[in-house]
């Protein structure tokens, strides 16, 4: 079999029919083509294929790649399988392929003083000081990812109702409500900032100095520096995951949080409850009257 031209195939599936994002095909690209490197240094046969990849994940074990790192590589090669499976060209492998057990591990979020403390840190002597913080509070005023927000056009943001629409993974669209301070900021950028460097009459949202689309490597790193002067230590998704997490503690429905963040199942949104939860109690124990009670009364 030419293993590298069914990854081939198979990413091509997953990009045209599945409508996965560039950057999820890029990932399942890396991870099958470090298998089939392994797997040919072993020598073995087509049919010794499944007890190679049980050595495989022996070896990333003991090089010391995560839990999730490695579940993240058996799905990948779960998938490329069932696909081969499914156009005839490969035997099943179904409860043949175990998933490393995964220790619970809670995304990073920012507090409010740190949210806030992050905007401020934004350099107002900056050529794009009104973008960088439109960014900032647009990441923070709706939890959109990164990858949904570099792809926004201008025609997506209705400021007159303060909503955006945005077109999330496998394409879906999602209206999600934008916050006062975020419209503020668009607006400020829009009206201050984006026409000086609207060189090609693009329709793109945010622009980079040379006009085009600001990508969402250019966008991490702005967030990174930005991070790295306030302090704060961030990662792509940290504006996404405080977005949420302060949602639910100020009193918002999993069902909404979930159609705000675009999540398709809600287990995916309960993880938010968990970081919230020591919140929670404290605002229970505060609010609740049953937890009020003084000493001797019943």
């Amino acid at each position: 079999m030419n293993w590298e031209k069914e990854v081939r195939e198979f990413l091509n599936y997953l990009l045209l029919e599945k409508n996965y994002s560039l950057n999820t095909v890029e990932s399942y690209r890396r991870d099958l083509l470090d298998f089939l490197k392994y797997f040919k240094k072993q020598k073995k046969t087509e049919n010794n294929v499944l007890s190679v990849f049980s050595s495989y994940v022996a070896y990333l074990s003991k090089k010391g790649l995560k839990p999730r790192t490695i579940a993240r590589r058996v799905a990948a090669f779960r998938s490329f399988f069932n696909f081969l499976e499914r156009e005839g060209k490969a035997f099943s492998i179904k409860k043949k392929i175990f998933y490393p057990k995964l220790s619970p591990s809670l995304p990073s979020v920012l507090s409010v003083e740190e949210v806030a403390r992050l905007i401020e840190s934004v350099d107002t002597s900056s050529a794009h000081y009104y973008r960088n913080r439109a960014i900032l509070e647009l990441l923070y005023g709706s939890g959109i990812r990164i990858s949904e927000l570099v792809n926004l056009n201008l025609g997506q943001i209705d400021f007159e109702n303060e909503l955006l629409r945005v077109f999330g993974k496998g394409k879906k669209e999602r209206v999600v409500p934008l916050g006062k301070m975020a419209v503020r900021a668009l607006r400020d950028y829009l009206e201050k900032e984006r026409q000086k460097f609207d060189k090609k009459a693009s329709k793109a949202l945010f622009l980079n100095a040379r006009g085009s689309r600001l990508t969402r490597q250019g966008a991490w790193k702005v967030i990174k520096e930005i991070g790295w002067k306030a302090g704060l230590r961030l990662s792509p998704h940290t504006l996404r995951h405080s977005f949420a997490t302060h949602l639910i503690e100020g009193g918002a429905d999993l069902k909404s949080v979930q159609e705000m963040l675009g999540h398709s199942d809600i287990s995916t949104t309960e993880i938010y409850t968990h970081i919230a939860r020591p919140y929670l109690k404290k605002v229970f124990d505060e609010a609740h009257p049953r937890k009020r009670l003084k000493k001797g009364e019943s």
